[in-house]
């Protein structure tokens, strides 16, 4: 549209114009990027991105809602009488009805409104609303009312005005008359997917045209007496078959409409197929150019859908004068049945002749068969689809000509005109699997510097063996001074459709896309990644078919076609030597631009030689010829199981190798699942800056690397939908589980998800649907809640604390005059300039925290301050206080309490022993205080620097029959990790034997622990009864371990927590879980050989009868423990992922905390069929509560 036009428009919109206008298009643009909007240019943008502007139609509806008449009069000066289409969508009756009720309703009738929806929708929400339209906005998002349920509405206006509840009435009754699917509402399914495929061709059906005007467009429509169906059928071939032809028939078309470009042009724009500006563009046009108008002109066409294609081929078959300017196109048929200008001379008599003489086949390098390229007829892939034959389901093999094929590698340099060295370009191809599906992966980067301003491409693309696109990422940036470039576009298939994100990056604006299109529609698609790749199948065979046409996708993600044609064979100078080369011609038609046009030169290897954009002054070329192999002998089977000789070296060879092998992993055992990890988190992950991700995560391996499971599709719409008050809100909600300095630069949802994710709150929907529950947006928790399982708290699915509930709750009904008042109440204790940047109630009450007025156990300065504003928002506070006294805030359902799984769990426990402690003891000790309030006599205190000794016993290697505990590194690392953090001294032994071990528990005992405020021992290694194994597999008691620490014998440990934590059997049994037991567990190990176990058990008599000792065992007694050989033992590692959790925890928990979760999530496993119990047993005093220092 004129931009002169929108531009007086705009100065003609009020701000209340803007905000109905912004309102009636909330069907068709998510209501995120609506926020922001504040003026008519702004939301004129937003349209032109969704492709609604591209004629004055939807506008002019919007304007006539309005009842803006003079400005539609202004548009409607020479342009077309508005229709619906997919580029012109009409506005929904549901939200023609809301518009009319804000239309009528007077300020009593909001007033009164508001009053009724105070309490379900909130006080501060109706305080902000200004107009009708607020409250509908509010309205729809706490999922009150929506296209197809309007009840809520009907009864609050019912108490207003009865004429006002007179027009929902109506509604409700068309709803119930048509089963709302002949309203035309933008919220049904369909809608939906039309929305995010603005550009993509519709079926017919789709655009609700009369049968009767279809049938009547019809050259060959049947007799009035036929039945209803068969002109539904007839009217879907015709319309389908209308752009078809077109398509098929491009080149014909476009080279023979070259003789008379302006004739044509006069036609198209006397018949209304195109608009007065697009005439004017197309009409000055430069001589020398005229085919690349007229291709122009022909995509033009074909963008404007099946009607304009159909009216185009009537031109061209029924107008006179065209028909006497371009005899050619007689041969041009609407029912798809088309023989193109070039091959008249020898027109095939029947449709097999032309399938015939259009088929191109050739021997597939992928399979050893046949690989067809054929123009479809009716009801198969698009132009230039690669298909198998039949009998190609066989396994494919790789054939020589293949593996060299994959393997070679294009690197080439990027030159100027001048020779002046530009940068570097390559293509490497290799197979691949991607989601258990084999593919072939290519990678091509271009990177160098035009005018010393770095730039470069990279696109890496997952490909079916017939050229299918699975996936591609393509990334091209240029970085000048003081501006940047730079554009970002995935594409993947999903559930039968091409789902694509676009991202774009001019200086500090981002301007993002999203789009699908089914796959129907992207039959032989070609993109940057796989357009590559077939240009050096095109090579290798040194022909390309006539007419190779296929579809692609244009900067703007519209659908455009991309030709190939042959350039022959020539002579290309490669590091000083003539090379013959094959020559191939890609053509990229634009809806917006001209076409452009890429050359590349191959080898007769298929290798690329040079390749370069018409026009351009840069050139990519080969800068020397590539070594080749040459077979000077034939290969002779060598039976080298004859020759005594070479068969003992290659054993001995094998066998050498193999220990190396083993034992580098043994020394360095995280690699591999270090590696392993990273890659498939940075590949989830897809960050922008890779350096700082991996130092991030490199030095978090102690944990794990966990993907995130729920669909990006739902959290990315989520996003679309949450405005920036609503991410605020979510972000406080947050807070007991992310730490605040990771929550402040958050703005957005994604960005909130992002660090959702890292916290594993998002491998499901539940902790997500809490968030939008409590902020009420009961729409958005309807998207996620339709194939998911119901809540249960678990670590994974945290509950939110009624703390935070209490405060948002109090922010949600909090006034701007209660605000006001309470900042100035409280301006003295949290300072001026903090008030003046608060907000919302939400930033004080953040405040607050910070400057420890207010926390989960005290919120006294809460309930005076409140009780100076509003009695009823101080009975909110009040009714928590009173939890809290009744229940010692026990029974809250915190994210960090236990009490309430614990209890659901006591029927089941056996009686108290010492070998199991009483669940009222750990209970209460789960509830721990925040370390502000630590009492002495309730807490042991931790105050010095560093807090004591963390000694590591790992025992990995052993000289006898027992086997090497492959693994047990990454335990050792993992402990090393966690009480540096903790701030312990970390010492660690490696490999002793039994005389060692005792040697250093002596040495330990003598230690003066005045200045240390814990001690730690963790041993790892095998053992038996009562014991663990020495390197020598000597016994050592467990008693000798722990004895030496008592307060008689070391007095400075008194009242001081002593921590022992063994990692070994307990027994030789196996327990029993819900996979039954086997009856030959050590087949199993032999078949499963990542799990092992620890062999050795531990009596019950090992606690010592001295206070303020905790032994930790990785199971029960008479069982087997397990440990993974690349990832370490099962216990250790989820003992260093709760402790890292709780130190990072707002709340406080204890150790026993920490070890009764570790005794559920390890309890949750299956290992070798079996399962696994820790059991912890201890003699504490007091609450032990470990931070990170």
């Amino acid at each position: 549209m004129d931009s002169l036009k929108l531009s007086h428009i705009d100065e003609e919109l009020d701000s209340t114009e803007v905000a109905a206008l912004c309102f009636l298009c909330l069907d068709f643009i998510p209501r995120k990027r609506l926020e922001g909007v504040r003026d008519g240019k702004e939301l004129f943008s937003r349209l032109e991105e969704r492709g609604l502007l591209k004629n004055e139609v939807f506008l002019s509806q919007l304007l006539h809602i309005i009842r803006r008449a003079d400005l539609i009069s202004f548009l409607r000066k020479d342009t077309r009488q508005p229709m619906e289409t997919d580029a012109n969508p009409m506005l929904s009756e549901y939200r023609l009805m809301l518009y009319k009720l804000y239309d009528n309703m007077t300020q009593e009738y909001l007033d009164k409104m508001k009053l009724l929806l105070i309490n379900t929708v909130g006080r501060r929400q109706m305080e902000m609303s200004n107009t009708a339209l607020d409250v509908f906005t509010e309205m729809e998002k706490k999922g009150l009312i929506s296209n197809t349920d309007v009840t809520k509405l009907y009864e609050t206006v019912l108490k207003l005005n009865k004429p006002l509840a007179s027009m929902v009435e109506k509604y409700i009754e068309g709803i119930d008359r048509h089963h709302q699917y002949s309203l035309p509402s933008a919220n049904t399914e369909e809608q939906k997917e039309r929305e995010r495929n603005y550009n993509t061709p519709v079926p017919v059906s789709e655009t609700r045209p009369s049968w009767d005007e279809c049938v009547s467009s019809d050259a060959q429509a049947e007799s009035p007496s036929h039945h209803n169906e068969h002109k539904k059928e007839d009217c879907l071939q015709s319309s389908m078959a209308a752009k078809d032809t077109v398509r098929r028939n491009k080149t014909a078309i476009q080279q023979t409409l070259c003789t008379d470009y302006r004739l044509i042009l006069n036609k198209v724009y006397e018949k209304d197929l195109i608009t007065w500006r697009e005439y004017n563009n197309l009409k000055s046009i430069n001589k020398e150019d005229v085919e690349g108008h007229v291709v122009e002109l022909v995509d033009k066409i074909m963008s404007k859908g099946e009607d304009t294609c159909r009216a185009f081929l009537d031109l061209l078959q029924t107008d006179k004068e065209v028909i006497k300017t371009f005899p050619n196109l007689k041969d041009i048929q609407c029912n798809g049945g088309v023989v193109n200008q070039e091959d008249s001379h020898e027109k095939p008599e029947s449709p097999e002749d032309v399938e015939a003489l259009q088929r191109f086949e050739e021997t597939s390098i992928f399979n050893n068969g046949p690989l067809e390229m054929e123009t479809p007829q009716k009801d198969e892939p698009a132009v230039g689809a690669l298909m198998k034959n039949e009998g190609a389901e066989k396994e494919l093999e790789a054939s020589d000509e293949a593996i060299t094929f994959m393997s070679s590698i294009d690197s080439l340099v990027t030159v100027s005109e001048g020779g002046r060295d530009l940068g570097k370009f390559s293509v490497t191809v290799e197979f691949a699997h991607r989601v258990q599906q084999a593919c072939v992966m290519l990678h091509a980067q271009s990177h160098g510097a035009i005018d010393d301003s770095p730039c470069g491409t990279t696109v890496t693309a997952y490909l079916t063996s017939d050229l299918k696109v699975l996936e591609e990422d393509y990334h091209e940036y240029v970085k000048l001074e003081g501006h940047s470039l730079d554009k970002r576009c995935h594409m993947v298939q999903r559930d039968g459709k091409m789902v694509i994100n676009k991202v774009t990056t001019v200086g500090e604006e981002v301007t993002k896309e999203s789009i699908s299109y089914p796959m129907s529609v992207l039959k032989g698609l070609v993109t940057e990644g796989s357009n590559l790749l077939l240009m050096r199948l095109f090579a290798l065979r040194k022909k390309v078919p006539e007419h190779m046409t296929f579809v692609s996708l244009d900067q703007r993600l519209n659908i455009i076609n991309t030709s190939f044609s042959e350039l022959g064979v020539k002579q290309l100078e490669v590091g000083g030597e003539d090379l013959k080369v094959f020559g191939v011609q890609r053509i990229v038609h634009s809806l917006d631009d001209g076409p452009s046009t890429w050359q590349c030169y191959f080898l007769d290897d298929g290798r690329l030689a040079s390749r370069g954009q018409v026009g351009s002054p840069v050139i990519m070329r080969l800068p020397q010829q590539p070594l080749k192999i040459e077979k000077d002998f034939e290969k002779v089977p060598l039976v080298w199981e004859e020759d005594l000789q070479m068969r003992s070296e290659f054993l001995d060879r094998k066998e050498e190798l193999k220990a190396s092998h083993i034992s580098y992993l043994r020394q360095h055992p995280e690699i591999r699942a270090l590696i392993s990890d990273f890659l498939q988190f940075l590949l989830l992950r897809k960050p922008d800056d890779v350096f700082p991700f991996a130092r991030d995560a490199i030095a978090s391996a102690g944990g794990s690397f966990t993907a995130p499971q729920m669909d990006r599709l739902k959290l990315s719409h989520i996003d679309e939908e949450l405005d920036s008050t609503e991410v605020a809100a979510l972000r406080f909600l947050c807070l007991d589980f992310i730490q605040r300095k990771r929550l402040e630069g958050v703005r957005d949802g994604k960005e909130l998800f992002l660090r959702l994710e890292e916290r594993g709150l998002l491998e499901n929907e539940v902790f997500l649907s809490q968030l939008l529950h409590i902020i009420r947006r009961a729409d958005l928790i309807s998207l996620l809640r339709k194939d998911t399982r119901q809540p249960m708290e678990t670590d994974a699915n945290p509950m939110l604390s009624e703390y935070r509930v209490m405060l948002y709750k109090l922010y949600e009904d909090m006034t701007q005059e209660n605000l006001e008042k309470m900042k100035f109440l409280l301006s003295n204790t949290l300072g001026r300039r903090q008030m003046e940047m608060s907000n919302n109630a939400l930033d004080v009450f953040t405040e607050m925290e910070k400057k420890g007025l207010i926390s989960n156990t005290d919120v006294t300065k809460l309930y005076e301050t409140v009780q100076e504003l509003d009695q009823q928002l101080a009975s909110m506070v009040e009714k928590y206080i009173e939890g809290i006294d009744r229940h010692h805030q026990y029974s809250l359902p915190s994210a960090n309490t236990e009490e309430q799984r614990i209890d659901d769990t006591t029927s089941l426990t056996p009686p108290v022993s010492e070998t199991r402690p009483s669940f009222e003891s750990i209970s209460s000790d789960a509830q721990a205080e925040p370390a502000s309030h630590h009492d002495e006599t309730e807490y042991y205190r931790l105050h010095h620097s560093p807090r004591g000794y963390c000694v590591i016993i790992n025992n990995e290697e052993f000289q006898g029959v027992l086997k090497d505990r492959g693994g047990t590194q990454e335990d050792a690392k993992a402990l090393t990790t966690v009480f540096t953090r903790l701030g312990f001294a970390v010492v660690k032994h490696n490999n002793l034997t039994a005389r060692d071990i005792r040697t250093e528990i002596n040495k330990l005992r003598n230690y003066n622990f005045i200045n240390h405020d814990a001690l730690v021992v963790c041993v790892l290694s095998h053992g038996e009864k009562g014991s663990i194994y020495g390197s020598d597999e000597q016994v050592v008691n467990l008693r000798e371990l722990t004895g030496p620490f008592t307060s008689d014998k070391v007095p400075t440990l008194v009242g001081k927590p002593k921590l022992f934590f063994i990692q070994a059997c307990q027994g030789s049994g196996y327990q029993k879980g819900s996979v039954p037991y086997s009856q030959h567990p050590h087949l199993e190990e032999r078949e499963q050989p990542e799990i092992v176990t620890d062999a050795g058990p531990v009596p019950e008599t090992t606690v010592p009868s001295d206070a303020d000792f905790l032994l930790g065992m990785a199971t029960v007694p008479d069982y087997k423990s397990f440990r993974h050989t690349n990832t370490g033992s099962i216990y250790i590692q989820e003992l260093c992922r709760q402790l890292t959790k709780s130190a990072e925890s707002p709340q406080s928990d204890d150790i026993l905390t920490v070890l009764t979760r570790v005794n559920r999530e390890v309890s949750k496993g299956v290992f070798l069929s079996h399962k696994q119990m820790p059991e912890p047993k201890y003699t504490l005093t007091k609450k032990l509560v470990l931070r990170f220092v």
